[in-house]
């Protein structure tokens, strides 16, 4: 495993001759994600509502009692911290009151830079009066409405649960959650004390909302160790973490974090007065950001904890030593992690982006070291020294050929070993053990005989049982499986491939040769590290049981030696050959809890059901093969696409079937999935049955979807930006494809190889 504390950089720092101000900072556009209602209500506005409402409060005088709802500098508790909220939610009980407090947050957010906030509440504090949960949520709807009408921020909402409440009280605020959707809403949380709460209580609430594709947040590691953090992972799904300062305590947690793109909210000053960390120095915020967490400042509570967004990055900067590009690179983290829509999001980062860098160019900043790969898995380009980059619509590049395409890198995430040898290996095998072969197979006088074979299979299942058969039969002893290993190696080299991984289900090469699944899983172990530096390309391992073929204790134990094997280059478990029937899903427990618990990448196979999709995802999939049927559920599409669920894809016969609907209107279904912003994997499967090789499959696919040289570029950075790889290797293999890339096109005459995002004078 890489080192967590690996930094990660952002470009080259430029000596600067100015300083980044707080009045610079506040200009930045900045968006803030987790910021509390009822804690970032203006003291003003509460003597206000209180005489409204004939509230008694402690004082009310502005000074007295700012003194009283601002915790104190020596606050070092999260007990004392909360005491604040006992008089701002007094207040906070009438509908008017909940739409003001709404619009005034977003109003003193829209004064500090930031152009993008969700703001968290928990309708279940604001009923003591009698309000009903769905007039709470009209009412901080309709402020989040107003706000955007009349200032121009976009403003979001996060319902929060209460871990301390009874379970079913967090169920009901997940019921109301996803109702709101249309007017704003874009995500649950679960707040309050972590200590004897733990999350996995709740997790009938996360189940729910997760089922209507809403995205989970939760408070972990602040006033509990890492294990709180593994709970709101394991058990409700998070993709963001609200504070997580405790994440530190487990190394191979902050892995997984890391590599999963799990966000981290992370709240500096908040942190300190509620004792979630010692001290200013000791908090973690640029360990996790130099180690290539994506990491994101937030306030959590700009009145009680006295602070803004733009206080906060100052004090980063000045306290962490924090360069202009680092502090461009955090606020775009901010805008990346938003639980926007995925095309807006990105929207709302090429702005950002583009605005960062006309006010620190007009501020006199020397940006031309900015780490513009990084960029370029969006999918534009960033110029640093041009505040304005030109629109180019018109301009053209070359026409792609089917040479170019075999000549730029490519990876393949999905090549199963029994299923990619040549044809011309398959019958060179098939002469050599043709007399022990026992199946009921066609004669085959010629190769070529072998090759309709294999290759017109289509979608008959016994066809296709019997293709699959003999190519395991040919590959039961050592010299076999790596005869066959160097075969496919050799093959993806060829096709310009410099990243793969292999597919291989260890219960179909046990023999004589090698008579158990740890024998089989060395072999290509030793094989991989020995042609990995002979034949210039990367190789991933990945285990996998078949659905159809396997049980559930079968499951299990592949799922055990993809652990053990891990640290030598098994870098994930598949669940393939079919869906496993919602109904038998209980059979699997021990082996969905297994993964897990040891932070397993994990494959499954998902064909004709968006239903099994979601399904896939509540256990744990972070890829999906197939996801033949997501493009009949536009929210389903929404979801994959703002969670960057990497799908494979391939040009089978059952895509066709299943596709075919698609093709009167997309030409290739392959570009619904792209102009939906999906994270498609072009993958090989079972090369030895396709018509077409990687190249050709990969031109009709350009050809059908009429792919400009920037969309290929982004497809093909898929592959390398979401394997199974850690983080800095991703990185590494994305930069490097991205540099190759450029020297094989340039020379051709290619000039524009991202898009260029339009923008009005």
């Amino acid at each position: 495993m890489s080192d967590p504390q690996r930094r990660h950089d952002v470009g080259i720092k430029k000596p600067q001759k100015q300083t980044l101000t707080y009045d610079i900072i506040k200009k930045l556009p900045k968006a803030e994600l987790h910021l509390h209602l009822d804690g970032s209500l203006r003291v003003e506005t509460i003597i206000e509502l209180a005489k409204e409402q004939g509230v008694k409060l402690p004082s009310f005088d502005p000074s007295v009692l700012k003194s009283m709802v601002v915790v104190s500098s020596e606050s070092t508790s999260l007990v004392e911290y909360l005491k604040s909220f006992d008089i701002t939610l007094s207040v906070l009980q009438k509908t008017y009151a909940l739409t003001r407090a709404m619009f005034e947050v977003c109003e003193d957010c829209h004064k500090d830079g930031i152009r993008y906030v969700e703001v968290r509440f928990s309708p279940i504090l604001h009923i003591q009066e009698g309000m009903a949960l769905s007039s709470a949520m009209e009412a901080i709807c309709e402020g989040g409405r107003l706000a955007e009408s009349r200032l121009g921020i976009v403003a979001r909402i996060i319902v929060c649960g209460m871990r301390q409440m009874d379970p079913s009280i967090t169920a009901k605020l997940a019921e109301i959650c996803w109702r709101y959707r249309e007017k704003g809403v874009v995500a649950f949380d679960l707040a309050g004390p972590e200590e004897g709460f733990s999350s996995k209580m709740h997790k009938e609430a996360f189940d729910i909302v997760r089922s209507k594709h809403i995205s989970c947040t939760l408070h972990s590691g602040e006033a509990a160790g890492f294990h709180s953090i593994i709970d709101s992972i394991r058990y409700c799904g998070a993709t963001r973490l609200g504070h997580g300062a405790r994440l530190t305590e487990s190394p191979t947690l902050m892995l997984y974090v890391r590599d999963q793109n799990i966000t981290i909210e992370s709240c500096v000053t908040s942190n300190i007065q509620t004792g979630a960390v010692s001290s200013l120095s000791a908090h973690p915020l640029p360990i996790f950001f130099h180690a290539g967490i994506n990491v994101v400042p937030c306030t959590d509570n700009r009145t009680v904890s006295n602070v803004t967004l733009s206080n906060e990055y100052d004090l980063i900067t000045r306290s962490f030593g924090f360069s202009v590009e680092e502090i461009v690179k955090l606020i775009d983290n901010g805008f990346r992690s938003t639980f926007a829509e995925n095309s807006f999001r990105n929207r709302l980062r090429v702005e950002s982006l583009q605005q960062c860098m006309t006010i620190l160019h007009s501020e006199g900043f020397d940006m031309s070291g900015m780490d513009i790969p990084y960029y370029r898995k969006l999918g534009l380009e960033i110029s640093p020294e041009i505040p304005r980059l030109p629109y180019w619509g018109g301009h053209d590049n070359p026409k792609i050929t089917k040479e170019i395409i075999r000549l730029l890198p490519k990876s393949d995430l999905h090549c199963r070993l029994d299923g990619s040898i040549r044809i011309e290996t398959l019958w060179k095998e098939f002469q050599l053990e043709k007399s022990n072969i026992k199946l009921k197979l066609p004669e085959f006088k010629e190769m070529k005989d072998l090759r309709n074979f294999m290759e017109n299979c289509g979608k008959d299942s016994d066809h296709l049982s019997l293709c699959r058969q003999l190519m395991s039969t040919l590959q039961q002893t050592r010299l076999q499986v790596e005869r066959s290993f160097v075969d496919i190696i050799e093959q993806a080299v060829d096709h310009g491939v410099t990243y793969i991984e292999m597919m291989f289900r260890p219960d179909s090469h046990i023999s004589e040769d090698l008579p158990t699944r740890e024998d089989v899983v060395q072999l290509l172990v030793n094989l991989k590290n020995q042609f990995q530096l002979e034949k210039k390309i990367r190789i991933g391992l990945v285990v996998y049981s078949h659905v159809e073929r396997d049980d559930p204790i079968v499951f299990l134990r592949n799922a055990e030696i993809s652990l053990k094997f891990r640290p030598d280059g098994i870098c994930g478990y598949g669940m393939l050959g079919g869906e496993i029937p919602v109904e038998s899903l209980k059979y699997f427990s021990a082996t969905f809890d297994f993964i897990r618990q040891h932070h397993i990448n994990l494959v499954m196979s998902s064909w004709n059901s968006q239903h099994h999709v979601v399904s896939c995802l509540e256990l744990g999939a972070h890829r999906i093969s197939g996801a033949f049927s997501v493009h009949n559920d536009p929210l389903l599409v929404s979801t994959l696409a703002s969670r960057n669920v990497p799908i494979e894809l391939g040009m089978t016969p059952m895509m066709e079937e299943l596709f075919s609907q698609v093709r009167t209107f997309a030409g290739n279904p392959i570009r619904l999935y792209v102009d939906n912003d999906l994270v498609v994997n072009i993958c090989s499967f079972h090369q030895c049955l396709a018509p077409m090789d990687r190249v050709e499959a990969l031109f009709q696919i350009v050809e059908e979807c009429q792919f400009s040289i920037a969309e290929l570029l982004k497809l093909l950075q898929h592959g390398f930006c979401h394997n199974f790889q850690d983080e800095n290797s991703r990185n590494e293999m994305a930069a490097e494809s991205w540099e190759n890339s450029m020297k094989i096109l340039e020379p051709l005459g290619f000039k524009y190889f991202c898009r260029k995002y339009w923008k009005p004078q």
